[in-house]
Order: C-alpha cells, then structure tokens, then sequence
C-alpha cells in the first residue's frame, strides 16, 4: 500500500500525481474553451463561428477525456487495495501461517529450523514470506531441508 505524503493528505486513491495530471488537463481544456470563446464571440460570419465551436467542443471533450482518466486511476487504486485487503484477511483467517508464526520461525536460534521461507502443498518454488505470489494461498514456514528433500525452486519474484 502506497503511504507516500499525498495519498496520506487527501485519503483518497489518487495520488499527487494522478491530481495533478488532472489538473493540467482541466487548465488546458478550459484555456483552448475560452480562447475558443473569444474567436466566436468576436467574429460576425457565421462559417467562422462553427469553427470556433468544433475547437470549443473539442476543448470540452478533453476536459472530460481528463475527467474520466482520473476517476479510472481512481477506481483501479480501489480494486487493487480491494484485493489487497482480501488477501490480508484470507491469509490471516484461512488457516496459513501468520506473520507472527513466520517471525518466530525465522527468530529459531537453530539455523537448520529456521523458516527464512514458506511454501505450500503443490507448489514448486518457495517463496520469501509477503511474496505477492504466496498471498492468498495456505503456505507453512519452510526450511533448507524441506527444500531440498520436496525439490523446491526458489521463487523469481521474490528472490527467495
């Protein structure tokens, strides 16, 4: 999850940058708007005035292109903290290793049980503990020899 100061500040899924991509957008479409405005409003032929209001729809159309492009970022920021949260909660609650068991497996002063990974039935690597890959699925704390002895890759997401 993202903690940066401006996520923090406006408890909203966008970030800064999202906000001010918006803002830029909005600014340019309103300038060509009223630059578009003032054409029309000091011209008399009617031709010309068509012109002008085609480049002031167009001025308009980017304005909501802006509008909708930030609202996606928006939305997509919400589903992946969604999946986030229910992940959390599904590795917590799920019967799978627990941060705190994963924390004192690796505190083990015996290095040959120490759980410096976790991996599940099935599965042919083994992973860091948080690997976004393991997340969701019952893994255990496992260690060199239950490495070895199953034949286990290490993972390449995670480095493990």
């Amino acid at each position: 999850m993202d903690r940066s100061f401006g996520a923090f500040a406006m408890g909203a899924p966008w970030q800064v940058a999202d906000v001010s991509r918006l803002l830029f957008r909005v600014a340019l479409a309103l300038v060509a708007f009223l630059v578009t405005w003032y054409g029309a409003a000091h011209t008399t032929h009617v031709n010309r005035q068509l012109a002008w209001l085609a480049g002031g729809s167009a001025a308009a159309a980017i304005g909501l292109v802006a509008v909708v492009a930030w609202e996606t970022a928006g939305l997509a920021r919400v589903r992946y903290l969604k999946l986030e949260v229910a992940s959390t909660i599904r590795v917590r609650y799920e019967g799978t290793a627990t941060a705190a068991e994963i924390r004192n497996a690796i505190k083990t002063t015996d290095p040959a049980k120490a759980a410096l990974w976790v991996s599940a039935p099935g599965m042919r690597l083994y992973h860091r503990p948080g690997c976004q890959l393991a997340l969701g699925k019952p893994v255990k704390p496992v260690n060199r020899a239950t490495i070895d002895r199953a034949g286990l890759a290490p993972c390449g997401a995670c480095d493990a």
